[in-house]
């Protein structure tokens, strides 16, 4: 699946290769956070979610959140085995850790990184000559408001 997924990227390069996974594992973080729950609580935005839902033509590593209500003891912790067995269910495997601040803030962050070589991933074939070498280093932030603006408008959006 995953080779057929980053086939659709038509990566050119290592660079192409790379980014179109990182956007996969973005998609795939989404994914757990949804099965477990998550946007009832909070709602998408930034530029990955202006990408990803209105083909922004902008990049942004970072996955954005914020709660739709004030919660300062909401913890990412609570969505991290989601997001974790999402990935497992494709046969990948990611850590995920809390970002623990000296001075608490109104922002919880967590850094999603990739374990999986790809190699073991991705056959030959999708990715041109240089191919992804032992590891592609993947991390990606998330980052949850807990102290949402107020006022704010949501809309559903569903990605396939």
């Amino acid at each position: 699946m995953i080779k057929d997924w980053l086939a659709s990227y038509n990566p050119v390069n290592k660079d192409d290769a790379t980014q179109a996974l990182r956007e996969i594992m973005q998609e795939v973080a989404l994914a757990g956070l949804y099965r477990k729950g998550f946007f009832e609580r909070a709602a998408f935005y930034g530029e990955t979610a202006l990408r990803i839902f209105y083909g922004l033509d902008r990049f942004s590593e970072d996955l954005d959140f914020s709660l739709l209500e004030v919660d300062p003891d909401f913890s990412i912790n609570t969505y991290i085995p989601a997001i974790i067995n999402e990935f497992e269910a494709l046969g990948m495997h990611v850590s995920i850790k809390e970002k623990q601040k000296a001075v608490k803030t109104n922002i919880d962050s967590a850094f999603l990184k990739s374990e999986t070589i790809w190699r073991e991933l991705v056959l030959e074939g999708v990715v041109p000559q240089q191919g992804l070498g032992q590891t592609a280093s993947i991390k990606i932030k998330l980052e949850v408001d807990t102290m949402p603006p107020t006022g704010f408008d949501t809309e559903e959006k569903l990605l396939l």
